[in-house]
């Protein structure tokens, strides 16, 4: 409990300048993880992280290429989006589809890919292995000129 107490009041006093506010809840949230829950995690990262690479190794891929994100670029403001008449927070549909590489440490880079019916940016996410930077940036810079450029949404 001290443990607790004493992070709580470290992050709102002396830190609280670098959590955006709109992640106050994921702190509360990580305070209740318990350690055991944590190393189970841990393991469980482990385990995706072999099995990301052992894919990408026997299939000879060298970049996963998955939608950056599952929306268009969002309006600015823009808290809430409607999918199939529900609404979902928008910060968290934006960053869904990077958790793969972010929980595995791997480079991924995205792209522009075109636009959406109502003009918005679209991205392509192209994923690597583990110290495969500079094939990934080849990749992408392949990507990018195979794609007729969008411009600039916000001058068209």
């Amino acid at each position: 409990m001290i443990a607790r107490v004493t992070l709580e009041l470290a992050l709102r006093k002396e830190f609280d300048y670098l959590i955006p506010s709109d992640l106050d809840g994921n702190v509360e949230i990580g305070t209740r993880v318990t350690a055991t829950t944590y190393l189970e995690a841990m393991e469980s990262r482990e385990k995706f992280i072999a099995q990301f690479h052992s894919v990408l190794s026997e299939t000879k891929v060298d970049a996963l290429a998955v939608p950056s994100t599952p929306i268009p670029a969002p309006l600015i403001g823009e808290e809430s989006t409607t999918i199939n008449g529900k609404d979902h927070a928008t910060r968290a549909l934006l960053l869904r589809l990077n958790r793969p590489a972010n929980l595995a440490g791997l480079p991924a880079i995205s792209v522009p890919c075109g636009l959406s019916p109502s003009g918005l940016p679209l991205g392509l996410q192209l994923i690597g292995a583990n110290s495969s930077e500079a094939k990934l940036a080849a990749i992408s810079y392949a990507v990018e000129n195979a794609i007729p450029s969008i411009g600039n949404p916000l001058n068209d």
